[in-house]
């Protein structure tokens, strides 16, 4: 009788190993996609507060070009532009 019992803790461990492998994928996966979602966010020109135009649109604002954010239009021409403060100077 000893031998079953060995082998049906042996059996139930892996078990709940399995069981906690496929739960911690799916809690990365999940974390992954929110993640992911959030940093697009945060490099969007828009949602700086800035404008998205063409170069010379933003030269003749006296605004300042933001290279690393994206525009998010059809226009490839279009890139980010910071006009904040641009009247005051």
């Amino acid at each position: 009788m000893s031998k079953t019992k060995a082998q049906g803790l042996s059996l139930r461990t892996i078990v709940l190993v399995v069981l906690l492998l496929v739960v911690l994928i799916v809690l990365i996966t999940i974390f992954t996609r929110q993640t992911g979602s959030g940093v697009d966010a945060l490099n969007d020109c828009e949602n700086k507060g800035y404008e998205c135009l063409t170069p010379e649109e933003c030269q003749q604002g006296q605004g300042t070009l933001m290279p690393f954010l994206e525009c998010k239009t059809d226009n490839t021409k279009h890139q980010c532009c910071n006009l904040i403060g641009a009247n005051e100077k």
